[in-house]
């Protein structure tokens, strides 16, 4: 996004301030043209500026269209997401935030084959904002995949465990005290995963945080999924009411919480169910959730989340993903494993290209170096 176009979107920031400070009463004709406005430069400005390198073989730039594969599809709808949202940021004035949101996934470098036209996605610079919808995406893919590479792992070497899904709440908070609830339900699951009971039963756990809004109260709602790694002949009723009492003792509520345990995995069992405990830990936040809230509401909730951490991992799961190299990091990759369909009449000739988003088409276009393999495009 171009310096300018964030210096007027800063501009039109203040002078909502200035006029919210001032006004008492009703939404004025003013602030609506402020608001108008500042939608307006979102929507002009183009927001990546490309850049070609080529060396001195290069005939020159192609423009050229990429298809409509499943990847692609999905790519075009959660930046459109992404700029809704980036133009949300800005109307609470989260400039800086914004400004990277937008260019999520805005360029990404792709390889084509320059006989039949193919095109696979390699690799994207992401924000690796909480909110971004494009990161939300990714991050899910990378958790999915570990995931399932952990419990592969563990249930080829241990056949006598199963994995079960436990999932442990609190009450509503209003968005201005989520921040010091999620704190507490850390320490709270800190004190109860080491406690001798549950260290007795459970050999590992995955404990993902995952907070979604009441659209009608705009309340926040903080709760935990644990995928629990534990003995095949465990009862999960008796499981669910020790649970219950030992989560209300390390929470220090006066009410009962609500408790779900429910049998997620087990190596000889059809593998639906093992896809959806998994996707209990794949959202830490819906961006979805956030579409309708007011922009008060949403400005806090940026700031609550920020900085929070949404996984853990512990025991044999822990221990699991340490031997397949995975870093405990909860970011999303840049890296695309995207599968290439080999064409028996095509030998894949390979270029690098990028994948560039157009604001005019609201799509991406492909931009190539016509002719030449040995290309530095950034």
């Amino acid at each position: 996004m171009h310096f300018s176009t964030i210096n007027l979107l800063r501009a039109c920031n203040s002078c909502e301030r200035i006029w919210q400070k001032k006004r008492t009463g009703k939404t004025g004709t003013f602030k609506k043209a402020i608001l108008f406005a500042k939608q307006l430069l979102l929507f002009i400005f183009p927001i990546v500026k490309i850049k070609a390198r080529p060396n001195i073989k290069t005939r020159g730039i192609i423009m050229f269209t990429i298809a409509n594969t499943k990847t692609k599809i999905k790519w075009r709808e959660k930046h459109l997401d992404n700029i809704e949202m980036a133009s949300k940021m800005f109307s609470v004035g989260l400039e800086v935030r914004a400004a990277r949101m937008y260019n999520c996934g805005a360029q990404i470098e792709v390889e084509r084959c320059e006989h039949c036209g193919q095109v696979i996605f390699k690799k994207a610079k992401l924000c690796r904002d909480r909110l971004c919808p494009t990161c939300s995406w990714r991050l899910s893919i990378k958790r999915f995949a570990e995931m399932m590479a952990v419990f592969n792992s563990i249930f080829t070497e241990h056949s006598g465990l199963k994995a079960t899904l436990l999932t442990l709440t609190v009450k509503n908070v209003p968005i201005g005290d989520l921040r010091i609830t999620c704190n507490q339900m850390s320490e709270a699951w800190k004190r109860l995963s080491q406690s001798k009971a549950f260290r007795s039963k459970v050999k590992g756990y995955a404990r993902s945080l995952e907070i979604t809004i009441n659209k009608k109260t705009t309340q926040a709602h903080p709760h935990l999924h644990i995928l629990i790694v534990w003995g095949r002949d465990e009862n999960c009723d008796d499981f669910r009411e020790k649970m219950r009492k030992m989560w209300k003792r390390s929470t220090q509520i006066n009410y009962d919480p609500v408790i779900d345990v429910r049998d997620a995995y087990a190596n000889e069992e059809a593998e639906s169910p093992a896809k959806i405990a998994l996707e209990a830990l794949k959202y830490a936040v819906k961006p979805k959730d956030f579409e309708e809230i007011p922009l008060k509401d949403f400005f806090e909730f940026a700031g609550q989340i920020k900085g929070l951490r949404f996984i853990s991992y512990g025991g044999l799961i822990s221990e699991t993903r340490k031997e397949l190299r995975f870093i405990d990091d909860d970011q999303p990759s840049e890296e695309i494993r995207e599968i290439v369909i080999d064409d028996n009449a095509c030998n894949h000739h390979w270029v690098k290209a990028l994948a560039i988003w157009s604001n005019v088409k609201r799509d991406y276009v492909g931009v190539g170096l016509d002719g030449e393999t040995d290309t530095d495009i950034n």
